[in-house]
């Protein structure tokens, strides 16, 4: 069903209404201006040698009326002006055609208008980031440990999408068309070459890894992990192989730093900082300069977790989302550190709901009732770090005896597999280097004739310059903005609805009322109205152009009116009193006088005479009988 627009419609019908009111004015004046030219003309010809025949008085008395008759090409040789007359008769009523279309009704889009409105948020302070934190140890039923567990689910699954998007997820906004800039405190990632001291140890520390014949055909060319926490040394190690000291040359853990509170309750300082390693050599490996190979067109990164400010800028265009990051400020230099347990509320009796306890102290019984509300975003921050961490985290090796790559890892299936350092572990890129001796089958057909068996020229990509570094940290803005596309990570309350007289069910509603709550952020939305669209230079060139031709039309008319001291009209009454005096060539056949169509050709060839005799008189009875007085002229008059 369409929608009904009332104002619309009763404009189209006024400006009808006067269209057709103009043109019924326009014709009329042609036509009367017409007819005084016909009269003057009709008269004027019978009086010369060669009246004009009937059947010519015909086509030019039907002339208004009859549009069949402007076709007779022959008769309007000797008539222009009653023609071109005719003609405009006929072609005013196009302006009329014209006036509707000039005033339409248009689309108009990208009105703005500016609002202030609740735009989605992230609420750090919030739980939701993490996963359960199980109280471990009581503590004189004062308060007791909460472990850091790691990340929850709905984390992980916004890191997984953002990864296999390469882009921000749907965020919701107030109106489909609309933008909005917005200002927040959250977490980012800066990533930097290491020291050229930590590389060379990281090198050696790789070195002596590979030099070990047992570790020869599972070298790593890819590697990332957190640094480790050695309880013997009371200190965090920072190679990716921290225990090749002791014999030990397993790549243990690489996100251990997160699981050092499970059991361990002593306060760990340790800085999230995430290390990488890219040694593209160690795909061809040689055991005996292990060093060297490491060493060769090699990329050692450390990437740190800080507070800062993000300026994001969003638009909405029909739905379609274009988002803009820019991180205004790091807030700091130094790096968020890992928190491994915290102290919460206990259940025993000193704990009765009176207060809330959330802090993270160092003696035995912990504080009640001191709440750190900065906890809270820390450790959001640390499980957002984590959930993204565990993209890239792991090695990848070369497993020597099938020339296959073994991953721990998944960041093969993200976009980061597209930068300049790691372009050499595409698909593409391991089907073309396969060795010659041991090619693989995409290879070996590839260089057959068989192209279209091969297929990897299909999967063949276009050489990126994008560094590591920058895509790691655009990856990590873009996850944390994409954060916002779940409600649950937004600031809200809980809100109970009652399914039934005993059944409460709790729902958690994005809401902005409660304290703390951000501030309305001006809202800019972009409206599509319904506008009139009038086209004057149109209608005035319809109108113009028929006015003008009605005017000299007109101009002709009482010129001639004025020449002849007379006016006509194309009325019966006209027609009867000038046919009185007419005269015809020939004879009418009884049979002809009832006037019926066609008219007999006999007829149409006689000429007539307008002009009375002067030996006729003035007043004439003429009766049927006397149309076929022979000798004598026939009139056309046969009534008396």
């Amino acid at each position: 069903m369409g929608v009904e627009h009332p104002g619309q419609q009763f404009n189209t019908a006024i400006g009808t209404a006067f269209a057709f009111l103009v043109k019924a004015a326009f014709v009329l004046a042609v036509s009367t201006a017409y007819y005084q030219v016909f009269w003057k003309r009709a008269k004027q010809d019978s009086k010369i040698d060669k009246p004009p025949s009937l059947a010519r008085l015909d086509t030019t008395f039907s002339a208004t009326t009859s549009i069949i008759s402007l076709f007779n090409i022959f008769v309007w040789f000797r008539y222009p002006l009653l023609f071109l007359m005719a003609a405009t008769v006929w072609l005013i009523p196009i302006a009329s055609i014209i006036t509707p279309a000039t005033l339409s009704v248009s689309l108009r889009e990208n009105v703005a208008n500016s609002t202030m409105q609740q735009v989605p948020q992230i609420d750090f302070s919030n739980l939701n980031f993490l996963a359960g934190m199980p109280s471990t140890v009581r503590v004189n039923g004062i308060s007791l440990f909460y472990t850091y567990n790691g990340v929850s689910q709905l984390a992980k699954k916004i890191a997984m999408g953002v990864a296999a998007q390469n882009a921000i997820l749907p965020i919701s906004a107030p109106f489909p068309n609309s933008s909005w800039a917005l200002s927040f405190s959250g977490a980012s990632l800066k990533c930097n070459p290491v020291s050229s001291s930590d590389s060379l140890n990281f090198q050696a520390n790789i070195a002596q890894y590979v030099k070990n014949p047992a570790n020869c055909n599972t070298a790593a060319t890819y590697l990332a992990w957190f640094p480790r926490f050695d309880p013997t040394q009371n200190k965090s190690l920072m190679e990716p192989y921290p225990q090749i000291a002791q014999g030990d040359s397993s790549f243990p853990n690489p996100q251990a730093i997160f699981d050092i509170g499970i059991g361990n309750f002593s306060k760990l300082a340790q800085d999230a900082t995430l290390y990488i390693a890219v040694i593209p050599n160690m795909l061809s490996i040689n055991p005996d300069n292990p060093l060297g190979l490491v060493g060769g067109n090699v990329t050692m990164l450390q990437c740190q977790l800080h507070n800062s400010t993000d300026h994001t800028k969003f638009n909405y265009v029909n739905g379609a989302q274009t988002v803009s990051i820019n991180l205004a400020k790091q807030e700091t230099d130094e790096t968020v550190p890992v928190i491994n347990f915290v102290r919460g509320p206990g259940s025993g009796k000193h704990d009765a709901g009176m207060c809330t306890t959330l802090n993270e102290v160092d003696d035995v019984y912990g504080r009640t009732c001191v709440f750190d509300g900065s906890l809270l975003s820390r450790l959001s921050y640390q499980a957002i770090l984590q959930a993204f961490a565990m993209l890239v985290t792991g090695n990848i090796t070369l497993v020597k005896n099938t020339n296959g790559l073994s991953d721990s890892t998944s960041i093969r299936s993200t976009s980061l597999l597209n930068t300049k350092e790691l372009q050499y572990l595409t698909d593409y890129a391991l089907h073309a280097n396969t060795p010659d001796m041991q090619p693989d089958l995409q290879n070996k057909l590839r260089l057959s004739n068989m192209s279209e068996v091969s297929g990897m020229s299909r999967i063949q990509q276009t050489t990126s310059n994008q560094l590591l570094q920058d895509a790691i940290e655009t990856m990590f803005q873009n996850f944390t903005v994409s954060l916002m596309s779940s409600s649950a990570l937004q600031y809200a309350c809980f809100h109970y609805d009652r399914i039934s007289y005993d059944l409460l069910i709790e729902i958690r509603r994005p809401v902005y009322n409660s304290a703390g709550a951000p501030p309305k952020t001006m809202v800019t939305q972009f409206t599509s109205q319904t506008v009139y669209v009038y086209a004057a230079d149109k209608l005035w060139a319809a109108y113009g152009v028929a006015a003008i031709f009605t005017l000299c039309s007109v101009t002709v008319g009482i010129l001639t009116i004025l020449a002849d001291g007379a006016s006509y009209s194309n009325t019966f009454s006209t027609v009867l009193r000038v046919s009185r005096a007419a005269e015809l060539s020939t004879e009418v056949k009884e049979s002809d006088l009832d006037g019926r169509d066609p008219v007999p050709s006999y007829l149409a060839k006689a000429t007539v005479s307008t002009s009375r005799r002067k030996d006729q008189g003035d007043s004439l009875n003429w009766t049927k009988e006397s149309v076929n007085i022979k000798g004598l002229p026939t009139r056309m008059a046969w009534w008396t």
